[in-house]
């Protein structure tokens, strides 16, 4: 009788001890799997700027974006987060006014969701402010707000990011902030 009620126990008590043991070590860690920062410079320029006839101009500006690819959750799927700052100026070639603009940019993955063969849901969101500036100075234009969509990429070869493949896009929800037409704003101050 005794050997009997070890036996009753051994599964109960094994069963506990695998409780305790989930519970000690909890949901999986976030870990990043790669950290980086880009920055560039760049120039080009355009013919007929916001489709006006003869507005040739130049472009010069600057890119800062610090990013974190960190993978959570049971399954450690790869979650993105950047934090991206632009400058930029726009010069008409004709007369020598200009423009400059500012943004500063957050957005991350939201959620990740593995559809099997090699296909990710995922919902992700971006916030921030952009303010675009007369050569006095003035902010003549804003866009400040969030957006959020939800895209479903084909990522082929997981060790390639370079092969990923976008299959849809959906925007969830639309800008929250004010919305300036950067054209109506930009071509009076260019001229």
């Amino acid at each position: 009788m005794r050997h009997l009620h070890l036996h009753l126990r051994l599964p109960a008590v094994l069963g506990m001890l695998a409780v305790v043991a989930a519970a000690l070590t909890g949901p999986a860690d976030a870990r990043v799997v790669e950290r980086g920062v880009i920055d560039e410079s760049f120039s080009d320029s355009g013919e007929d700027f916001c489709d006006v006839p003869g507005l040739d101009v130049t472009f010069e500006g600057t890119v800062h974006i610090a990013y974190t690819w960190k993978t959570r959750g049971a399954a450690q799927l790869a979650y993105y987060a950047e934090h991206a700052e632009f400058r930029n100026r726009i010069t008409n070639v004709a007369n020598g006014t200009y423009v400059t603009s500012h943004e500063r940019t957050m957005s991350k993955d939201l959620k990740v969701v593995d559809l099997g063969g090699g296909l990710l849901d995922i919902v992700w969101f971006g916030t921030g402010n952009a303010t675009v500036y007369d050569s006095s100075g003035k902010a003549i234009a804003r866009n400040p707000g969030q957006v959020r969509f939800h895209v479903v990429i084909d990522v082929h070869d997981p060790a390639d990011p370079e092969d990923d493949e976008e299959i849809s896009s959906e925007l969830i929800l639309g800008s929250t902030g004010r919305s300036d037409d950067f054209c109506s704003a930009v071509v009076p101050a260019l001229s």
